[in-house]
């Protein structure tokens, strides 16, 4: 049995966990187990199977115990292979043994078909319908919104694209991002829970309901905490040292196609989300990362008359509605001279 399957196996064995599945929890149960599921978005899909398997396996309380009659089937094979040929015969107490051990055989075979349905043995391939899929995206200096049936929000940054399911049938959801976007997810609860999953190059981000940010212009993908936790994750899952990583408000993720490790650090959040109310802020930012920024979004140059501008630091906000806009947001906020010849941005006189 996997490790998966051994984690719900324990967790039916819990008092507490079975009142809360069933809807019969207190209130001190139901903040214990909702905080479980909201510390691993993961855990939604162990409840389901636990559900699942509780409503196959329930008796009433008259009914054989199961544990019991698998051992007394043990007994009763290990007392018919040793008993003498010449006292089995067809009645008398060698008929009420066998009826014993055919009724035992049948609990063992329903027993064994539960545990497969419920999907604890091999795994038989389902056909599940394919959602159909649908895909957005940006030119460089655009903005696009994009609201989901269940009122989830996605804010797609310029030079991006989104895949997404144009048809959902309810259950878990997962779209894919090449560029930057910004995601405000509705927390579902009860028979509504599903996990909310983005795919990027790098990696993968899990979520149950939160608002994050997800960029992948830079040489990996960059994943900024605003509210909730999410559950982060490298491309190859099979590799040990791949952990996922649960993060926590006010966090970048980083990961990178060539580590096998999630760099972490604190931030303010407010620096990489600004975006999408029209503003870019930075705080402390080398004049050349504040270039890199432009020039993912409006795809144009930036060149330095001197060098040494590059590394200047700099503080502050500048609107961003549109590229004129920017530009003389930049000037008010650099206090240097910059100018726009062609497609390209010089700063520095």
């Amino acid at each position: 049995m996997s490790k998966h399957n051994d984690q719900i196996a324990e967790l039916l064995t819990d008092d507490s966990f079975v009142r809360w599945i069933n809807g019969d929890a207190n209130t001190l149960e139901q903040r214990k187990w909702n905080r479980w599921l909201e510390e691993d978005p993961a855990n939604i899909a162990v409840v389901r199977q636990a559900k699942k398997l509780n409503e196959l396996l329930w008796f009433e309380e008259e009914q054989p115990n199961t544990q019991k009659e698998l051992k007394r089937l043990e007994s009763a094979l290990i007392e018919e292979r040793t008993l003498p040929s010449e006292g089995i015969n067809r009645g008398g107490m060698g008929m009420a043994l066998w009826t014993k051990v055919a009724a035992a055989i049948v609990l063992l075979i329903t027993v064994v078909g539960v545990i497969r349905y419920a999907h604890w043995g091999p795994k038989e391939p389902e056909a599940t319908e394919q959602p159909i899929m649908a895909t957005t995206q940006t030119g460089y200096g655009e903005v696009k919104r994009v609201t989901f049936f269940d009122g989830s929000k996605i804010i797609l940054n310029a030079n991006s694209k989104l895949t997404y399911p144009k048809t959902h049938q309810g259950g878990d959801m997962q779209v894919e991002l090449q560029g930057e976007a910004y995601f405000n997810i509705a927390h579902k609860s009860g028979q509504e829970q599903r996990l909310f999953s983005v795919l990027t190059a790098e990696g993968k981000v899990a979520v149950l309901g939160t608002k994050f940010n997800v960029n992948t212009h830079s040489e990996g993908t960059e994943v900024v905490l605003e509210e909730g936790k999410v559950k982060v994750q490298k491309t190859n899952p099979k590799d040990r040292a791949n952990k996922p990583y649960i993060m926590s408000p006010g966090e970048l993720a980083m990961l990178f196609s060539n580590k096998s490790n999630i760099k972490i650090q604190n931030v303010d959040s407010e620096l990489y989300t600004s975006w999408k109310n029209f503003e870019l802020k930075f705080k402390n930012t080398p004049l050349h990362r504040i270039a890199d920024r432009i020039e993912e979004i409006y795809g144009v140059e930036v060149e330095f008359s001197n060098k040494s501008l590059r590394e200047i630091e700099f503080s502050g906000s500048a609107p961003n509605k549109n590229f004129e806009v920017l530009l003389e947001g930049l000037r008010t906020l650099l206090k240097i001279p910059v100018t726009y010849e062609g497609n390209t941005i010089i700063f520095g006189s």
